[in-house]
């Protein structure tokens, strides 16, 4: 039995990359096409298939044509859990309207806020979404938990959670929200939230983001199809084209432009060239404080975040968040 592990696709991410919408849906149906060819039985998205809670009406409505489509055509079955980026409060979350969708359609399977174990036939599945209460020993609980109760023949589990090891886009690593177990008590482990394709433990994957969010972001990109049987990983790679141009940075104006690419030219001095379409910033070097600026606020934004979830009051975010400001300041960044 062949499962195909994706997650991090940002349906409405990525506004400012010309055709975004278009980007993501070519990605979405190169999961599709790649179920088909591999014939995998189910397609786990691991989290964060939507960006945002406000997501457009154009992207909603073409999310819930693909799934109608794939209801209909397809044998496969996709199992959904909400990240972080789909969630709004507690209670809701993005996925909502999926898992109305699936009480008609019999191959959509949602979980939304709150750990569940699904028995799909020889097929038993811990699926735990993002919530803010899970922690490494509430994860642990859960595994094992699922691991008892579980009636197929072989049991997987899937997650949204930054975990202790796993490695950024930028290669950092840091103390995640969770750790996971040092026993192997699944068969396989998809793991959502971290970007970057990488192995974490025995049977346990990041399949990372399929496509690139934005120049932060490096290829390769792809889903992972996983053989329960036979235990065969394989990394299937989405490699830029037309519909999914690559994004680059580039630090000199080249002697040919990469065909399939949207770059970020970074120069010392203006560039009296006309430049093509293809470059979307035209950075000039002086504008790089601006560019460490703009990065740094992102990572106290992605801070607050992990702090909350760690259950730090706004009070003692304010202080760390303080603490950071007076270090960068010190090293004159």
């Amino acid at each position: 039995m062949r499962i195909l592990h994706t997650a991090d696709v940002h349906i409405d991410a990525s506004q400012t990359v010309p055709k975004y919408l278009e980007r993501q849906f070519h990605a979405l149906r190169k999961i599709r096409l790649t179920a088909i060819k591999y014939k995998v039985k189910y397609i786990l998205v691991s989290g964060d298939l939507i960006d945002t809670v406000n997501v457009s009406e154009e992207a909603r409505n073409k999310l819930l044509s693909f799934f109608i489509k794939s209801s209909i055509e397809d044998s496969f079955t996709w199992v959904l859990i909400n990240g972080n980026h789909d969630k709004y409060d507690d209670s809701h979350t993005m996925l909502s309207v999926f898992k109305r969708l699936s009480k008609i359609a019999k191959n959509i399977v949602v979980v939304e806020n709150n750990p569940n174990l699904l028995e799909l036939g020889n097929l038993s599945v811990m699926a735990i979404p993002y919530n803010r209460k899970v922690n490494t020993d509430t994860f642990r609980e859960y595994v094992e938990d699922g691991r008892k109760r579980a009636k197929g023949k072989y049991y997987v589990v899937m997650a949204h959670f930054f975990c202790t090891g796993a490695k950024a886009e930028s290669g950092y690593s840091k103390i995640g929200k969770i750790k996971i177990p040092k026993e192997v008590m699944w068969d396989y482990m998809a793991m959502g939230d971290v970007h970057k394709t990488q192995r974490v433990h025995k049977y346990a994957y990041y399949s990372g983001s399929p496509i690139q969010k934005d120049f932060g972001e490096f290829l390769p990109k792809g889903v992972i199809v996983f053989d329960l049987k036979r235990k065969k990983y394989k990394f299937v790679e989405f490699k830029p084209s037309s519909k999914i141009p690559q994004l680059i940075t580039l630090k000199e104006v080249p002697r040919k432009w990469p065909a399939n690419s949207y770059v970020r030219l970074i120069t010392e001095k203006e560039s009296n060239e006309d430049l093509p379409e293809c470059v979307l910033q035209n950075v000039v070097e002086v504008q790089k404080q601006e560019i460490v600026a703009m990065d740094l606020d992102d990572v106290k934004h992605r801070l607050v975040d992990y702090l909350s979830d760690i259950g730090l009051t706004p009070k003692e975010q304010k202080k760390a968040i303080k603490w950071v400001d007076k270090k960068l300041e010190v090293r004159k960044i």
